[in-house]
């Protein structure tokens, strides 16, 4: 381990090994997202003729980020564009606005979104491997912690990825965790998983070495990783001050101060996103239902995969690691586990980002330093093996299953997962005329889920198109799905129509829609869809009574 009295030397084999962790970290990070993205890779190799391929996976979230990005070319801030009601502008996110400025140089939005996460992931794996080097002690140990973070999946994700494989209805394949290794995340989740490791260094770095340069440039992260993606602040900031007040016992004021240069950097990072869920009502209501319902333990920890559970009982009964770095780990791991149990944090989910790692680091450390863990896995080595083998023959196959999937969905427009990267041409021209002639206030309706949230993208109001931001997602999406199969009466279409404001109707050919809209003029034609524009019809200042 680095010990206090050679500091100096470690510091100065971490200078002279910088440049190849860095071209390493270029590698494995343009790797990592290339083996996450192999759908996209195919789309845009192998894209059959009248189909166009994204930088992005065709799923809902992802859509709503560049929903935001595209948004974000001219403004900070912007209204709901997945709200079918005029809203006034209070989505607040730099991060997006960033990736939205390199749109304005003609990138499309997906390559700019595609491009910063591999930057990002890239940050992410620099910061893996400083973290690799600074908490183990040999390259065995290093190799022990790559592999158990290989292993750190959800206990049914194996079995979710076997049904997904045979197309049978499964549970969604989801990883659940964010290493930035074996699993990205979507750009929010692999800035703030880079923030987390960023942070873990730094701090480790300040209590071994003492300079007060290195509390300061956690606080600089801190207030980075708020601005970014205000969840994995919370993380941060929280295991910082654990890991200083166990660090600093007896001396609480000590700590106080010291988790001060942190927690003020970190508050001040989120303080925006704060100040618009209180101040603008469709904000606020979205904060109000962006909650993940932690389960119970054992559930949690089923979730959370076999190495957590692991960490943790070894944690409960046996004896704690007492060097700085193991104490770190130590703090750093039960700090994540208590901020997923806050109650009223947004999506806290996201806490446990970058929690693979930590976890993996710290069973190497309990499995070569715990006197009790040593001595079984010397006494039984091939009890040891096939313990070992039985944890990660699940977590391989479900790890090898999800690029299979991957690859095989590419091509897919239509995909349960999400996993598509491709677009009919006819969507694709609808987006880009939406996107150079519609406005704030208009509003569209176009058939079936999918199609909706990628008009969303042009951005232009759209119904249904997102499960949270739109507000009432599950109404909208019945009576959408309703008034394109033809259930009511031309009357009660145009009310519809009329009453909900929508001034855009996408018409695919045969439907029973084109019967009543024959009079209203055609805006664009991009067969097999229809535009139809009804002019008379306006947005309403917000959203109608189910």
């Amino acid at each position: 381990m680095l010990l206090e009295q050679v500091e100096s030397k470690a510091i100065a084999l971490r200078r002279s090994s910088e440049w190849p962790r860095g071209l390493l970290a270029i590698g494995l990070g343009v790797l990592s997202w290339s083996i996450n993205n192999l759908n996209v890779l195919r789309a845009q190799i192998q894209a059959p003729v009248g189909t166009h391929p994204s930088w992005t996976p065709r799923e809902m979230d992802i859509a709503q980020h560049l929903t935001w990005v595209n948004g974000m070319r001219q403004s900070l801030v912007i209204p709901n564009y997945h709200m079918p009601a005029v809203t006034v502008p209070g989505f607040f996110s730099p991060l997006m606005a960033l990736v939205g400025q390199a749109t304005k140089l003609g990138i499309d939005g997906s390559a700019a979104y595609a491009a910063a996460e591999v930057l990002f992931g890239i940050l992410s794996v620099y910061c893996i491997l400083i973290c690799l080097r600074h908490f183990l002690e040999s390259r065995r140990q290093i190799a022990g912690a790559v592999i158990i973070m290989l292993g750190g999946i959800p206990l049914v994700l194996s079995l979710n990825v076997w049904h997904a494989l045979r197309g049978e209805e499964s549970g969604t394949p989801n990883f659940f965790l964010g290493d930035g290794l074996f699993v990205n995340g979507a750009l929010g989740t692999t800035l703030g998983t880079a923030c987390v490791y960023a942070s873990l260094i730094l701090v480790t770095r300040y209590l071994i070495s003492g300079r007060r340069r290195y509390l300061y440039w956690t606080g600089a992260v801190a207030v980075l990783s708020g601005l970014g993606h205000p969840f994995e602040v919370f993380t941060i900031a929280g295991a910082t001050v654990l890991t200083l007040i166990v660090l600093r016992w007896p001396s609480l004021r000590t700590a106080f101060k010291e988790s001060m240069v942190v927690v003020v950097p970190a508050i001040l990072g989120v303080l925006p996103y704060v100040y618009f869920s209180l101040k603008i009502p469709w904000m606020r209501h979205v904060a109000e239902q962006n909650k993940y319902p932690v389960p119970d333990l054992l559930h949690l920890l089923g979730m959370l995969g076999i190495p957590v559970a692991f960490v943790l009982f070894n944690l409960i009964i046996g004896p704690r690691l007492r060097s700085t770095s193991d104490v770190v780990l130590q703090c750093w791991f039960a700090a994540t586990l208590v901020v997923l149990h806050i109650p009223k944090l947004p999506f806290v989910a996201h806490m446990a980002d970058g929690l693979g790692l930590v976890t993996a680091m710290l069973a190497v450390r309990q499995i070569t330093g715990v006197p009790y863990l040593r001595n079984w896995v010397a006494l039984r080595p091939r009890l040891a093996l096939a313990v070992a083998a039985l944890v990660l023959a699940p977590a391989i196959f479900a790890q090898v299953g999800m690029r299979c999937l991957l690859f095989r969905s590419g091509l897919q427009i239509h995909n349960p997962f999400g996993m598509s990267a491709l677009s009919s041409q006819p969507e694709y021209d609808l987006i880009r005329w939406f996107r150079h002639n519609a406005s704030v206030h208009d509003l569209v309706i176009a058939p079936g889920f999918e199609t909706s949230f990628m008009l969303a993208t042009a951005p232009v109001h759209t119904i249904a198109s997102h499960y949270l931001f739109s507000g009432t997602y599950d109404v909208q999406s019945g009576l959408r799905d309703s008034f394109y199969r033809g259930d009511w009466t031309d009357r009660a279409s145009l009310d519809f129509l009329q009453t909900r404001g929508i001034n855009y109707v996408v018409v695919p050919e045969g439907s029973p829609v084109h019967r009543f809209l024959g009079a209203y003029p055609k805006a664009a034609v991009f067969p097999p869809f229809t535009l139809y524009h009804l002019a008379g019809n306006h947005m309403p200042d917000r959203l109608p009574e189910p």
